[in-house]
């Protein structure tokens, strides 16, 4: 964490290759007062650990949650990400020109690098984890474990929501709101 924030980090972390910095995301940071990220620990930073300096990448992080986070060669990363509602699988890669980031396009290339499979467990706020095979040089991927089968079929589970606000205190948090849940049909 680069700033005062809650002890819940859900981030994830990478060294770059040459290990004098670090790929945060997501991470809390201290923005202008006019940005709408502010404290809300949905920002990517590369942290450049000897100086204590950060450089923000421009990811938008609001409402997903980040299960991968990948340095692809010493000037380019790769963030994965789906949506609260297990839904939108986003792949960001990252160039870095100078100083700044910014998003790859498509002509931007991948490293030569051998294709591999890597194992991910995505999950969202309302969809439980499963476990997925990925092929890294497609992008194509296929579940392997599912180790809740039948959860939903017998369980209707409560929704999650998440909330933020602003207190007397005057700092804004971020956090989920959990609905109970109920039995979908009788087990008995």
């Amino acid at each position: 964490m680069l700033c005062d924030a809650p002890r819940a980090f859900r981030g994830k972390v990478a060294w770059s290759p040459n290990s004098e910095t670090l790929l945060l995301a997501p991470t809390f940071l201290p923005f202008a007062d006019d940005s709408p990220l502010r404290l809300s620990g949905t920002a990517a930073a590369e942290l450049d650990v000897r100086r204590g300096k950060y450089k923000i990448l421009p990811v938008e992080l609001t409402s997903r949650t980040v299960f991968s986070t990948e340095w692809l060669s010493a000037d380019m990363v790769e963030i994965r990400s789906i949506n609260d509602l297990g839904l939108d699988n986003r792949v960001e890669r990252l160039v870095r020109e100078g100083d700044h980031w910014r998003l790859a396009a498509a002509t931007d290339s991948k490293p030569n690098t051998p294709p591999t499979i890597y194992l991910e467990t995505p999950q969202a706020l309302n969809r439980p984890p499963q476990v997925f095979a990925v092929d890294s040089a497609s992008g194509q991927s296929r579940l392997v474990l599912d180790p809740n089968p039948h959860l939903l079929e017998h369980f209707k589970l409560g929704r999650v929501e998440r909330m933020s606000g602003v207190p007397s205190y005057g700092k804004e948090w971020v956090g989920p709101l959990m609905y109970c849940w109920q039995p979908a049909t009788s087990l008995y």
